[in-house]
């Protein structure tokens, strides 16, 4: 039995490699959805969004979720208990999988820690993380725009796309949207041998 945490996350921006994790300037969650899939149990889901508490959303990362600074201030839900809820649920899991998941894996730690928390809580020892872009990658076949004879990793849409059949989104999606894809993925990724510890 395999106990698996679908994540994705709708940040204000995107992370600074030249920065610290726990440094302030990096971004934050405005929304989380995650789903604990646990064989012969109901799925447990959070699709929650993040009170903005005087911080602000880039206007890039706005035109891809949709989610203004105005609104994410009028409506979220305090970071500290999605944070809370997130790290219960990754407590239960054996794996953690999402599209990209070395990115939310990365701004959820940095959200930890500028919190003072413990990132053991989302990040413990014995907890693996996949990435169905990377493992969709050699099934997707993008040519990389390097000239090193690779492939480029597939965005979720090109992904789904390509392996699913599944059109393409013009416009805003939601953390919800891309976490439903990515289950989808992840289940095509399975029955096609590309990950070993599926169960």
């Amino acid at each position: 039995m395999t106990a698996i945490l679908f994540v994705d996350c709708e940040t204000s921006d995107l992370l600074k490699r030249d920065l610290a994790l726990d440094d302030l300037s990096q971004p934050w969650c405005v929304s989380i959805a995650a789903v604990l899939a646990v064989p012969g149990r109901p799925d447990q889901e959070i699709n929650l969004p993040i009170r903005a508490e005087g911080r602000k959303i880039r206007a890039g990362a706005e035109a891809v979720h949709g989610v203004s600074s105005r609104e994410a201030a009028k409506h979220g839900v305090p970071e500290v208990a999605v944070l809370a809820v997130l790290c219960w649920l990754a407590a239960q899991a054996e794996c953690v999988v999402g599209h990209g998941i070395g990115f939310d894996r990365d701004v959820v730690t940095s959200v930890l820690m500028r919190r003072g928390k413990d990132s053991r809580l989302w990040t413990r020892p014995g907890l693996t993380f996949h990435d169905t872009m990377k493992l969709a990658t050699p099934f997707c076949r993008i040519p990389s725009v390097f000239d090193d004879g690779g492939f480029k990793w597939p965005s979720l849409d090109e992904a789904s796309s390509i392996l699913l059949g599944e059109p393409p989104r013009a416009g805003e999606h939601s953390a919800k949207d891309d976490l439903q894809r990515t289950r989808r993925l992840w289940a095509w990724l399975c029955d096609h041998n590309a990950v070993e510890t599926a169960a």
